[in-house]
């Protein structure tokens, strides 16, 4: 799995950095989503990386406690922009 970065931004928002690998060394591939209104205190450290979708391409996936006490899983195909794959019934993460 190439590496990935998601650091909260101290206003409410993140960015998710990912690098891509050579086979000897890595690239940074810029910053690939500011997501506005979307806290990392809602993610805390339940973040991973790898091929989800089957396309040969890693993956970021997200664990996201949303508002209304549910939590989804969120992922960034190629890293750019991202959906919501799961949605739970009542979940808390106890992200405190």
């Amino acid at each position: 799995a190439a590496p990935a970065l998601m650091r909260d931004d101290g206003d409410g928002t993140m960015t998710l950095w990912r690098w891509s690998s050579s086979g000897s060394s890595f690239s940074l591939e810029g910053d690939l989503f500011e997501s506005g209104g979307w806290t990392m205190s809602r993610v805390g450290d339940r973040v991973a990386a790898g091929d989800v979708d089957g396309d040969g391409r890693d993956d970021v996936v997200a664990t996201y406690q949303e508002s209304d006490g549910s939590f989804s899983f969120r992922v960034w195909k190629g890293g750019v922009s991202h959906d919501r794959w799961y949605s739970s019934g009542p979940f808390n993460l106890d992200l405190v």
